[in-house]
């Protein structure tokens, strides 16, 4: 990313392809379709070339001030994009447009983005229980300029439910469940022998990634089979004591 977004790179891209579509306003755009290039470095050579159909289309700029609105940019990047996206933006504009005093405004759902912001720069859009859109508090906020990027996840602005995916907290709900001889609706351990359930229970706590979950699961795994253990010595042993009562009465 850091060749492509040297201006003369970009420069040279630029005038070894034609601008083939317009919009109505007139503004050429170059569209790039090529099937050996990513999502993310097709959208970020669009992105690109409409800065440069701007510089072109001088009669709609003011003299000194430019206000540019992009809307979620870093959409297809990576992640390693979406962090340096901004600073992108930051050091390649002034380039193309060196006479003017720029404003960006930018759209986004990315954390790594709002990491390069202070919160006083940032406004928070979110939805009531109606649907419409609000602004949320100021004050609601955590200090966004260089945080962590987890910690920005936490936040409820991003992530609702915890960080984990939506299907593998299911999965790790019904082994919960299991081990506290509960049953969910639809679990994978319903109707199955008791040695499958400690099997699937096993299968699954053996994949978490989470150590800390890992190991509180597992542990009551384990405890859970010394109890079956336990509990079939008793019976052997309540057996076997019923066993010696009948020969006694035989006597």
């Amino acid at each position: 990313m850091g060749d492509i977004s040297n201006r003369q790179n970009v420069k040279k891209i630029l005038k070894n392809y034609q601008l083939i579509r317009n919009n109505k306003k007139g503004t050429f755009f170059f569209i790039m379709d090529w099937r050996s290039l990513s999502s993310g470095e097709k959208a970020l050579l669009n992105l690109y070339s409409r800065f440069y159909s701007a510089v072109e289309d001088k009669k709609e700029l003011k003299p000194n001030e430019l206000i540019i609105l992009v809307d979620e940019g870093e959409t297809g990047f990576n992640p390693q994009w979406q962090k340096e996206y901004l600073k992108i933006l930051i050091d390649f504009l002034p380039q193309i447009f060196p006479d003017k005093k720029i404003q960006i405004i930018i759209t986004s759902h990315s954390p790594f983005l709002v990491s390069n912001l202070p919160k006083e720069n940032i406004i928070f859009l979110s939805k009531n229980e109606k649907g419409e859109c609000m602004v949320s508090k100021l004050q609601d906020r955590k200090e966004t300029f260089g945080a962590n990027i987890h910690t920005l996840f936490t936040d409820s602005f991003f992530m609702k439910g915890g960080l984990m995916g939506t299907f593998a907290q299911k999965r790790i709900d019904e082994v919960i469940a299991y081990l506290n001889s509960e049953e969910l609706e639809g679990s994978l351990f319903k109707g199955r022998t008791q040695k499958d359930q400690q099997d699937l229970a096993q299968k699954y706590i053996s994949m978490i990634g989470e150590p800390i979950i890992k190991n509180m699961l597992q542990k009551q795994l384990n405890t859970k089979r010394l109890e079956k253990v336990e509990s079939h010595e008793e019976r052997i042993q309540k057996l076997e004591e019923e066993l010696e009562k009948l020969k006694k009465d035989k006597k």
